[in-house]
């Protein structure tokens, strides 16, 4: 599934993934779409999620 900033219902739920960060969200889909279009739902949720581990390894 190709995710982009125009589908308000996948956006939120990537939202809640990312506690509530929609800037990494964001990042997130610049960094694995394709020429700034669509980006591939598994790799921007694999991108939160590492995202998240990072910044809990830096907190602790």
């Amino acid at each position: 599934m190709l995710v982009t900033m125009q589908n308000s219902a996948l956006v939120s739920k990537l939202v809640a993934l990312a506690d509530g960060d929609i800037d990494l969200v964001q990042r997130a889909i610049r960094a694995t779409s394709d020429k700034g279009g669509a980006a591939d739902l598994e790799k921007v949720v694999q991108f939160i999620v590492e995202a998240r581990k990072a910044r809990v390894k830096a907190v602790a």
